[in-house]
């Protein structure tokens, strides 16, 4: 309808164009006065009918030009413009209309817009904050997941929520329910040292004390005047705004307090928010301390010199203390998950024994032979407890196993002692019987030599006299071990020991070892006792021949050196100056390195039992030790071992050997009273004696002496008396002979040197005390010089 209005206004409005219209015009006026000027002639008029014709014919073709073409299209024009006009108005009206209804729908549009605007700003603030704080609850939550100690995770919590939160400083503080305080655990941003008046806050003190004490939450976001705030000054001079903490609580648990200072305010949904961090917080540090106990408690089950293991039902190892490391060698990683019967079990059928009586009884206890990483023995006592779940149902087996292979040892040390100890009483008895028997031929000889003229005979009696001497060194060797007699040093020429001991060594080792010696002519003296001497080097062939089970090379060597500093300071023990270096060598097995350490040590072997007693070379260190010597060890597992010995050397010449001086004066009739148990002493003795001059009264004990004594007091030259005889031994005689006659003269024998008896016999008064077995030669010359001087002494 409105555009038809439109178009009939456009057509009232065409009748009006001014061109139109005078075009209009002009062709009318033309049309007729041409049809005039045609007809008129024709017509032959006059002027003033031509005039008159000449109007009304104008007039006739204006008039309706001029209605149709002007008049009525202005009244149509004028009719449609009214009715447009009421169109038009009728438009407006419906246009305010519909305007005031747009707009009154616009302006409520509005309002919802400016609320969904408003709403979702508000969305997009809450989904920032939860975001926000679900960052922050991820980073607490990987800090407190994290390993390490507890302050280190609370440090990177307090550093996340300065950074997702914006504020000032944070900080943490952990109960110390010991001491009823809160501990500063943590503080980052603008503050981040852990000392000050806020390092400990007693529950109740301060707003943090507050918070503990009352276990509530506190914000304020107008820090300046809050009397809760005590520093006013420093909150204004900082410029804090506001301040927010929270208790850290876990099922009615105080964990601690977390608190933080800010400059701007701190919106109430993101503080209700943080009650979730807070819980968050709380959780992870009563989990990290219970770590921290666990750890502790750990830490002192690995103190603990006992191996701790836990292994389940099917023996598979779940637990193993650093004491376990140390005992077996096996790592936690190494053992974790395997079977406690392929690391350790030696004996199974005691281990099956065991773990029998432990699922029926539910502990168990004993002795128990394992095997370490290295496969050597490990002694236990193993005490077992079954360990079972909340039903009762057993799950695994708790051992603490308590080495007890060092007291093992220990007490084999003592039952060896205690035997050896045995065997030294022993030996002193069978020394001294051995002497007895070896005293006649040391005595006889002499006598034998005298009246054989043929040289095999004599090279014969020789061969006697020498095994007897050498018996009674080894008599006397026995006694230094067994009983700790003293032993004199004297200059020892080595190249002689290492003589004696490769003939030795040649007749009695197996012949499928050779045997090289290497000794210079001119080796310097040592100073020590031949016979130990003899021991160390006889030792260290005896293991050389034991590492060589099928044969080698055993190689005595002999060397001098003089050692500067430096190479002193190479050698433990050793000293700048001269020695005469020894090595025993072998091309044996070699010796292990995780055991040449112990090598020394008492009672250590390797053989198996009933071959060896573990003190060979504790033996020869000892001795070496003894002569001011030093001893190193070189080995190479498949190669071979050597020894080699630094004794320090005399460095003077050789002696030329001595010759035996000439016998002593024969006796000149003095009455010598000879008292042994022994018969065949007393007959060899007085044989010797009265062969060389000396009248002899023998008796074969103390009363018997006693008697003869007084019988011939008054000619009594001297008394040679044994001093361990049955019923009266020599030291009560010699006691009682002193009470009869002070001046009488005493020579004292004996086959045990020891200081308990050499003290009693200088106590007694005895003039002069000889070893058993001594020569006639030393006899003799002892007898001699005894009559002429008498001064008490002891040899």
């Amino acid at each position: 309808m409105k555009k038809q209005d439109e178009v009939s206004l456009d057509r009232a409005q065409g009748g009006f164009a001014p061109v139109r219209l005078l075009l209009i015009t002009a062709v009318s006026i033309l049309l007729g006065e041409t049809a005039i000027m045609v007809l008129l002639p024709s017509l032959q008029l006059s002027r003033q009918a031509g005039q008159l014709l000449d109007g009304v014919v104008l007039t006739g073709l204006t008039f309706p030009v001029v209605y149709f073409c002007l008049f009525r299209p202005m009244s149509l024009s004028l009719a449609a413009r009214r009715q447009a006009e009421a169109s038009l108005q009728k438009a407006h009206g419906e246009l305010e209309r519909r305007v005031e209804e747009r707009t009154a729908a616009l302006a409520e549009a509005n309002v919802v817009l400016e609320r969904e605007v408003k709403e979702r700003k508000d969305a997009e603030q809450a989904l920032q904050q939860r975001v926000l704080l679900a960052a922050l609850a991820a980073d607490v939550g990987a800090a407190l997941g994290r390993k390490g100690p507890l302050r280190e995770a609370l440090q990177r919590c307090a550093e996340a929520m300065v950074s997702h939160l914006g504020v000032a400083f944070a900080r943490i503080w952990t109960f110390n329910p010991a001491r009823r305080c809160l501990e500063l655990q943590a503080s980052a941003g603008l503050y981040t040292h852990l000392d000050g008046p806020h390092s400990r806050v007693p529950l109740g003190s301060l707003k943090i004390g507050w918070i503990a004490q009352e276990r509530k939450p506190l914000l304020t976001n107008v820090v300046l005047g809050d009397p809760r705030v005590n520093d006013q000054d420093w909150a204004k001079r900082e410029g804090m705004v506001a301040f927010a903490g929270y208790p850290l609580v876990v099922e009615d648990r105080l964990a601690g307090v977390v608190a933080m200072f800010s400059r701007q305010t701190i919106d109430p949904m993101v503080f209700e928010s943080l009650a979730a961090v807070a819980d968050q917080l709380a959780q992870g540090i009563e989990l990290k301390q219970a770590e921290d106990r666990v750890r502790a408690q750990a830490n002192l089950l690995d103190l603990a010199r006992d191996a701790i293991v836990v292994r389940d039902l099917e023996d598979r190892i779940e637990f193993w203390n650093q004491g376990a490391e140390r005992l077996y060698g096996w790592t936690v990683e190494e053992a974790l998950g395997n079977e406690v019967t392929s690391l350790l079990v030696k004996d199974p059928a005691a281990f099956r024994a065991a773990k029998q009586q432990v699922v029926a009884s539910g502990a168990w206890s004993g002795e128990l032979r394992q095997f370490a990483k290295d496969r050597r023995e490990v002694i236990v006592n193993s005490r077992w407890t079954l360990l079972r779940d909340d039903q009762g149902r057993p799950h695994s087996v708790l051992v603490i196993n308590t080495d007890i292979t060092e007291k093992k040892k220990i007490e084999a040390q003592f039952l060896r002692t205690q035997r050896l100890e045995s065997i030294g009483q022993l030996a002193g008895g069978i020394a001294h019987d051995l002497n007895n028997i070896l005293a006649p031929v040391m005595m006889v000889a002499p006598l034998l030599r005298e009246q054989l003229t043929h040289p095999e005979s004599r090279s014969l009696l020789d061969t006697l006299e020498a095994s007897a001497k050498r018996g009674a060194d080894i008599v006397r060797q026995i006694l230094t071990f067994s009983r700790g007699v003293s032993t004199d040093k004297v200059p020892v020429q080595s190249r002689h020991v290492f003589k004696e001991i490769t003939n030795l060594i040649r007749e009695t080792f197996p012949r499928a070892l050779t045997v090289q010696t290497l000794v210079p002519a001119d080796l310097w003296l040592v100073e020590g006792d031949v016979t130990q001497l003899h021991q160390v080097l006889m030792n260290l062939c005896v293991n050389a021949r034991d590492a060589m089970p099928q044969g080698g090379l055993l190689t005595l060597a002999a060397e001098n050196v003089r050692l500067d500093d430096a190479s002193a300071r190479r050698i433990p023990n050793a000293k700048f100056g001269p020695y005469v270096l020894w090595r025993v060598a072998d091309t044996g097995t070699g010796i292990p390195p995780e055991i040449i350490d112990r090598i020394f040590d008492p009672f250590f072997t390797t053989k198996e039992v009933g071959k060896g007693t573990g003190l060979g070379l504790s033996t020869v260190l000892g001795i070496v030790r003894g002569h001011s010597g030093c001893l190193q060890v070189e080995s190479q597992p498949g190669q071979g071992t050597q020894f080699s010995l630094y004794l320090p050397a005399l460095e003077a010449p050789e002696p030329n050997p001595i010759k035996r001086p000439a016998p002593p004066p024969p006796g000149r009739g003095e009455l010598i009273l000879v008292v042994d148990d022994e018969e065949s002493v007393r007959t060899a003795t007085g044989k010797l004696l009265e062969k060389h001059g000396y009248r002899v009264l023998s008796a074969a004990g103390g009363t018997q002496a006693v008697e003869l004594f007084q019988q011939h007091q008054a000619e009594m030259g001297a008394v040679l008396t044994d001093l361990m005889m049955p019923q009266m031994d020599g030291v009560a005689l010699v006691r009682v002979l002193r009470r009869l006659e002070p001046r009488v003269k005493v020579l004292a024998t004996s086959g045990l040197a020891v200081d308990p008896l050499l003290s009693a016999v200088r106590e007694a008064g005895v003039s002069v005390f000889l070893r058993k077995p001594c020569d006639a030669f030393t006899l003799l010359e002892k007898v001699r010089t005894v009559l002429d001087a008498g001064p008490s002494t002891v040899a």
